[in-house]
């Protein structure tokens, strides 16, 4: 037969290790990175968005040049068709951050022509951040939707992890089209005081099992 005092040890044995297990959960739940993809799907009838700075889903675009946020018929079967509305760069450059100045990754997102076959229009383009550069061929085929522009899905490769802006610009200040940006909030690691405590208490609590066992 268990005495009250052991009851009781045990008792708080098992609320230690509840609260434990809680602190650990929510310390390493910080590193979960969420996900949210920028199709500006919030807009119903086009915008333009001319050297100006507009956000979408937490997320700020800001603008150099002629842009505007379109859909399907806006430049007739050179632009893309998707169902939807999207970014397109009538010429100039644009960047991409986190509202609120966090870091951020893109992972991959939907890029397509604008005014194909025409002059100006971007035969690739170029992003960039403080730690990357790469450029994105587009295919210059009408190959989408009634022989219309179509969006080429692009995986950056990890290229633009962890960064607080990414510029997207067109050769030769050229027109093209993006949607779908997978963007990532950055994983964030636990801080290594939190990491010590957490560390503390549990060889407190092994420390504490074995001396009650001795």
């Amino acid at each position: 037969m268990h005495s009250a005092s052991s009851i009781l040890i045990r008792m708080l044995d098992f609320k230690m290790k509840r609260q434990l297990i809680f602190i650990s959960t929510f310390l390493f739940s910080l590193g979960n990175a969420q996900a949210a993809v920028l199709d500006f799907s919030e807009y119903t009838n086009n915008l333009w968005v001319n050297s100006t700075t507009f956000t979408t889903k937490d997320y700020t675009i800001t603008t150099t040049g002629t842009n505007i946020i379109a859909n399907t018929g806006t430049c007739g079967p050179s632009c893309p068709d998707n169902g939807g509305f999207y970014f397109l760069a009538h010429g100039g450059a644009f960047s991409l951050s986190k509202t609120n100045g966090d870091l951020f990754s893109l992972s991959n997102f939907d890029l397509g022509e604008a005014h194909n076959g025409a002059n100006n229009y971007a035969q690739y383009i170029t992003l960039s951040s403080a730690i990357n550069t790469n450029n994105y061929t587009l295919d210059g085929i009408n190959d989408g939707n009634g022989s219309l522009v179509d969006f080429q899905n692009i995986d950056t490769a990890n290229l633009f992890n962890n960064v607080t802006s990414i510029t997207f610009s067109g050769f030769n200040d050229g027109f093209f089209s993006i949607d779908n940006l997978v963007v990532n909030e950055s994983s964030q690691v636990p801080e290594p005081t939190s990491l010590a405590l957490l560390g503390l208490g549990l060889a407190g609590f092994g420390f504490s099992r074995k001396k009650k066992k001795a």
